[in-house]
């Protein structure tokens, strides 16, 4: 039979169409089933010769992390003697820079460092782990032939640095991302460089000449001009400056009543000068952090040392201190003549403010400014490491101590943030009265939480006036006039928390809606006639 070409063409191109897909469909088994007929490929051969690997022993992976190309460089450079072993004199470790305060016994990260303590818990959530990234973490020490020192510092996004202590500012230790944003404030005179690193010793001034933090001086490293060469304004914290304003007006008002009091009963006394003025009014204002805090034996000591005080006591008849027993908040503190109640009437000043930051544009209102929003956003964990590093360069900052207290409160962490109230208070009492925008605390559903967290606190039964302050704090955040009682009434048993809790009953509480007492009043053991 004799078939067409073309028709020849079509029976070959059919068989090897069916034969293709015999293949396809062995090919597709061996993949989709096992042992259906498919191969693997041949294992690599295991004795193949290993890629070489570079010898990282010694100081070779460090110096190619800074650059070197050799390890003789980097030996030449540090004063190793021996390119394996480093110099045993540098060879201890990380030691803080000259100036560093050092550290007296085991650091108590539950009072040092309560944000840490309380978010152990937290360390891996996201943003924590970012900022931990890009932190440089000291790890050994450093010199160089010219006598210079240094640090050596790695972290996970930089890797291996080496920092002088030249381009370090403070003592804290800043990063060097923060020095250098410093010195260009320092540069274009929006801080002055003797503010950095130490707080405030007369609230009253907002910079001195005299508060030097560094041993010498930045030098600076260009020609300033006449504008620059002027002493920046105090307007980083207006609304601050207007809070002690008002407060230094009304205790220099409450002394000069007790001058008159004393010109009447025939005592003449010279005018003072306003120095002796404003050494007086801080001189009460130190008083006053004094009965507020912790030291409340250092006043007694003070009063049983003053000799009319003492002649007072002694010469008084036993059975008359029984019937005329004063309360200790209507008594009149040694010194200053003046009782817990007048105290909060200097501190009842009623300034709001409601923003941490001012108009100076400078790398402190930039944390200030950041960690506000942020907090108020509800990144609580990004604002407390903006308010950290403000109160780094500028310790004791009541806006900054403030603002690290409401990133505590907005994260619901109770312990943190009653030792940081309590701190505020006792630091700044001033700042018992202050009225807060609505953009400078968290916002109020987080309040709200915080407020049954405090109270669930007191409750349990430890350590219950910080709480109790916690809770009246958070309450007068929120208007709950309840939440404010029950607080201060919880503020009793040591003597410097029930002295801030009457002042804070003053300042916070509406007399007509106070249902709870200031203090227990024990029952009289005598019989009565």
């Amino acid at each position: 039979m004799h078939f067409p070409a073309h028709t020849m063409v079509k029976i070959f191109a059919s068989v090897v169409a069916m034969t293709c897909a015999a293949y396809a469909q062995n090919a597709l088994d061996g993949s989709l089933h096992i042992g259906s007929g498919g191969v693997n490929s041949a294992p690599s051969n295991s004795s193949s010769t290993a890629p070489p690997r570079r010898n990282t022993t010694g100081l070779r992976q460090l110096s190619d992390a800074l650059g070197y190309s050799s390890e003789r460089d980097l030996a030449r450079d540090i004063g190793v003697t021996n390119a394996r072993r480093l110099d045993r004199t540098l060879n201890q470790g990380y030691i803080p820079p000259t100036g560093t305060a050092q550290p007296t016994s085991t650091i108590d990260w539950k009072k040092n460092n309560p944000l840490k303590y309380d978010s152990q818990g937290l360390a891996l959530s996201t943003n924590t782990s970012r900022s931990w990234d890009q932190e440089a973490i000291p790890a050994g020490n450093f010199q160089i032939r010219n006598g210079e020192r240094g640090v050596f510092t790695a972290s996970s996004l930089r890797g291996v640095q080496r920092e002088f202590d030249r381009d370090r500012i403070g003592g804290g230790g800043l990063s060097q991302y923060e020095t250098a944003r410093l010195r260009e404030d320092i540069r274009n005179n929006t801080i002055r460089a003797d503010a950095i690193g130490i707080g405030l010793r007369d609230p009253f001034k907002p910079y001195q000449p005299t508060d030097a933090i560094m041993p010498t001086k930045v030098p600076e490293l260009k020609v300033r001009s006449n504008s620059q060469n002027l002493e920046p304004s105090d307007t980083r914290i207006s609304g601050y400056q207007a809070v002690m304003k008002e407060v230094k007006q009304r205790f220099e008002s409450r002394l000069n009543e007790d001058e008159k009091i004393v010109e009447t009963e025939g005592n003449q006394k010279q005018p003072s000068a306003q120095k002796d003025s404003d050494e007086r009014v801080l001189s009460a204002y130190e008083k006053l952090k004094k009965e507020i805090g912790d030291k409340q034996e250092e006043i007694d000591a003070q009063i049983s040392a003053d000799p009319k005080s003492g002649a007072s006591s002694s010469t008084a008849n036993p059975a008359d201190q029984s019937t005329t027993a004063v309360d200790a908040k209507d008594q009149k503190r040694a010194g200053v003549n003046m009782t817990l109640d007048e105290y909060a009437l200097v501190l009842k000043h009623g300034q709001r403010i409601d923003s941490m930051t001012g108009p100076e544009k400078n790398r402190l209102n930039e944390l200030l400014s950041e960690g506000q929003r942020a907090m108020y956003e509800g990144n609580s964990f990004v604002a407390e490491k903006r308010f950290e590093v403000a109160l780094a360069i500028h310790p004791d900052d009541p806006l900054a101590l403030a603002g690290l207290l409401h990133c505590q409160i907005s994260a619901n962490l109770p312990n943190s943030a009653a030792i940081s109230l309590k701190k505020l208070f006792t630091q700044h009492p001033e700042m018992m009265d202050v009225k807060w925008g609505p953009q400078a605390v968290p916002p109020r559903p987080r309040l709200e939480k915080s407020l049954l967290e405090a109270t669930h606190r007191i409750a349990i039964g430890r350590d219950v006036p910080q709480y109790g302050l916690l809770q009246a704090y958070i309450g007068h955040l929120l208007s709950d006039q309840d939440a404010v009682t029950a607080g201060l009434f919880a503020m009793r048993g040591d003597v410097s928390d029930e002295n801030m809790a009457a002042i804070l009953r003053k300042l916070w509480v509406d007399p007509a809606t106070d249902k709870f007492p200031q203090r227990i009043i024990p029952a009289d053991p005598s019989p009565k006639p």
